[in-house]
């Protein structure tokens, strides 16, 4: 990556929390949460085996709504659109929350449904 990217991601960071949409920066987490909660119960079920398409399926479901939320940011507040931008916030916003929900909720469902 280079290091434009990196700088213009700092300065429009201002503008992601503070601007307009900055409930966005509590609804991604959240839908992604959400959505790693519901994969990781609905994987513990007895007669279901999860694959790694289908977890690939639901992470990469989950990304692109937080990449497409940023895209409408973007277009809303710099009247631009700055991919690169999208997919590093989308990571951070949906990725990070979306694999700890999923390895906490599996961890300590799975002890409840072999009982």
């Amino acid at each position: 990556m280079d290091q434009e990217l990196f700088t213009r991601l700092w300065e429009h960071a201002e503008a992601r929390v503070s601007g307009p949409m900055r409930v966005r920066l509590i609804v991604q987490p959240a839908v992604a949460m959400i959505l790693a909660a519901r994969a990781a119960v609905h994987d513990l079920a007895p007669d279901h085996a999860p694959s790694r398409r289908s977890l690939w399926q639901r992470v990469g479901l989950a990304w692109s709504l937080a990449c497409g939320i940023d895209c409408i940011f973007q277009i809303a507040v710099f009247q631009r659109l700055f991919p690169g931008e999208a997919m590093i916030v989308a990571s951070l916003l949906a990725l990070l929350p979306y694999t700890l929900v999923l390895g906490v909720v599996t961890r300590f469902a799975r002890p409840q449904v072999r009982r």
